[in-house]
């Protein structure tokens, strides 16, 4: 007796018709899944990135709060009136009103510095000549600063590069009962040393 023939059956009866993802060759749709593969792992891995940045964001914020107070207060108030009073100190010694700039200063900077010393230093940082650039309202010198903590920021003013030096007035500023004054200053020879320097 004859054994029965098992024909093959299709998936497809005849006469049905195929979907659209099923009449794509198989190579194709290989190639497909494998695209949305990647895409998906690259879409997960940009959503950690962007989460790790706002954690580290956060984290720095924090920092800032617990160094500088409320971060509205630091950005708003304390930045821009520390700065406000080294650029009008800063101003003063440049325009020769030693008086005025002399009587923005705290008492530890008068007893530690005089009025001629004052006057002395200033001589330090000369001014721009025609090779440099056109000054700007702080006579030629470009300004800087970075906070030290919620009440002490210090400023530095660079002056125009001469002999391989560039002189720097670095100012300290300090939050008082009678607002922001000058604290010290030092006069440097290179802006690292104002930056980093006391």
């Amino acid at each position: 007796m004859a054994s029965p023939r098992i024909s093959k059956m299709s998936y497809f009866e005849p006469g049905e018709e195929r979907g659209a993802w099923q009449r794509f060759p198989l190579p194709a749709r290989i190639l497909l899944v494998g695209l949305l593969v990647v895409l998906g792992v690259l879409v997960l891995w940009r959503v950690g990135q962007q989460r790790a940045r706002q954690a580290e964001a956060g984290r720095f914020l924090q920092e800032v709060e617990k160094k500088f107070g409320s971060i509205d207060k630091f950005a708003f108030e304390d930045l821009p009136r520390s700065k406000e009073a080294a650029e009008a100190f800063i101003k003063d010694v440049r325009s020769g009103q030693f008086d005025a700039a002399y009587g923005s200063t705290t008492d530890t900077f008068r007893a530690e510095i005089s009025r001629q010393a004052l006057e002395d230093m200033a001589s330090r940082v000369p001014g721009p000549d025609k090779s440099d650039k056109p000054g700007d309202e702080y006579g030629g010198l470009i300004p800087g600063g970075t906070p030290v903590n919620r009440d002490t920021y210090r400023w530095w003013f660079m002056g125009p590069e001469r002999d391989g030096k560039r002189p720097t007035f670095a100012v300290m500023v300090v939050r008082t009962a009678q607002g922001w004054q000058v604290n010290s200053l030092t006069v440097k020879d290179s802006a690292e040393e104002a930056i980093g320097g006391p």
